[in-house]
């Protein structure tokens, strides 16, 4: 597999929780940055399915329900952050 470099922002408490694990299991921090990502992405795909199944139980209706109230939600989200000073 191809490494690829890239720079990455982290808080200072984060930066500091990978130093520890880094440091407690002698890896440099690529390593542990690179078994979270993929137990994140792992996690997310199990997830993903879950979803995926629990969707394809639903109704129509129960799809047309759903989808108001999730616009409903993104529209007051969206709301929310455009009046957040950035």
């Amino acid at each position: 597999m191809a490494h690829v470099k890239i720079t990455v922002w982290l808080p200072d408490e984060l930066l500091q929780r990978l130093d520890c694990v880094a440091a407690s299991r002698r890896v440099p921090r690529s390593a542990v940055v690179a078994l979270a990502l993929k137990r994140y992405f792992d996690r997310d795909a199990s997830l993903l399915e879950l979803i995926d199944s629990a969707l394809d139980s639903l109704t129509d209706d129960d799809r047309t329900e759903d989808a108001i109230r999730a616009d409903a939600t993104s529209n007051r989200t969206l709301q929310r952050l455009r009046s957040e000073r950035w």
